[in-house]
């Protein structure tokens, strides 16, 4: 796996600063699994499109310099490693930031 990119979200005046993760695809066919088999235990459908990414920053309010330290980005490339399991989160946006619990760790190996 490797990084690749960066990019934003926004939410009004809320946000995110991402990099991008390759292979896209492989890591979106376990996203679709997860979701599945979070549906088969009853749990609502995630209504976003998965994008996958780290979060490298949130903000509240838009800070300055951000177009450009994202242009100056774009091309960010990080050496690939060998993952060796994945963790799943749960996450609660609040009025600090975001928390993260992790829920369940999963050997790839």
């Amino acid at each position: 796996m490797g990084l690749s990119g960066v990019g934003r979200f926004d939410h009004g005046r809320r946000g995110a600063l991402w990099a991008g993760v390759e292979p896209r695809e492989e890591v979106r066919a376990l996203s679709q699994k997860v979701e599945r088999a979070c549906q088969g235990v009853g749990l609502e459908v995630e209504r976003r499109t998965f994008h996958p990414h780290v979060t490298l920053a949130r903000w509240n309010g838009r800070p300055s310099g951000l177009d450009r330290f994202i242009e100056m980005n774009a091309g960010l490339a990080s050496v690939p490693w060998t993952v060796e399991e994945f963790i799943l989160y749960e996450s609660r946006l609040g009025r600090d930031g975001a928390h993260y619990e992790p829920v369940a760790a999963y050997s790839l190996g």
